[in-house]
């Protein structure tokens, strides 16, 4: 889809289930009125595309891939993401500590290391939020709890220890909770 006005520039690009391989060309950065991109579900491979001139895009959909490397911290340049789906790829390395104004994030199923960062909890407009099945390490930081929107949280198959935090259990739009395959402790409540 293109926009409305000239010069008309292409502002949608959906190619998902299209059994498209290969790697993904970085020249997709040129692209800078784009608002939602979705390579979905076909047989990517390589590294993760650097897309930091996409200030416009809102919408990143590049799960069931075979994708590898970083997820780049010039993500951060593209202010408007509040959906992304990196899921079921190969993703390896840390969460970037500053991703846009996020409502979606999934990135479960990958290779990510690392922590889950504080700065998470800034994130308030999240409703989902998917890092299981990865290689994480470290606590669930405290900060979930400023994550009142947040309708589904999933942590499950990765390293995690410590306490689950208190403020999880007191999220009251939770409906959906996994945290089981890690190494938590203590016991829980919900009020």
């Amino acid at each position: 889809m293109c926009t409305t006005a000239r010069p008309f520039r292409v502002s949608t690009l959906n190619l998902s289930a299209q059994s498209l391989a290969g790697e993904i060309t970085s020249s997709l950065a040129n692209l800078t009125f784009l608002r939602a991109l979705d390579l979905s579900s076909n047989r990517f491979f390589g590294r993760f595309p650097l897309l930091n001139h996409l200030q416009h895009l809102g919408f990143l959909y590049m799960n069931d891939n075979s994708l590898d490397g970083i997820i780049s911290d010039t993500l951060t340049n593209c202010s408007k993401l509040t959906q992304i789906d990196l899921s079921n790829n190969q993703l390896q390395g840390a969460i970037p500590p500053r991703i846009g104004s996020l409502e979606y994030l999934n990135l479960g199923n990958n290779s990510l290391t690392g922590i889950i960062p504080a700065t998470i909890g800034n994130l308030v407009k999240f409703g989902y939020l998917n890092l299981g099945m990865n290689n994480l390490t470290g606590i669930i930081p405290a900060t979930v709890e400023n994550l009142t929107l947040l309708t589904v949280l999933r942590l499950e198959y990765n390293q995690f220890e410590g306490k689950i935090p208190d403020g999880v259990w007191q999220l009251a739009n939770l409906t959906y909770l996994l945290l089981g395959q890690n190494r938590l402790s203590g016991g829980f409540h919900r009020p």
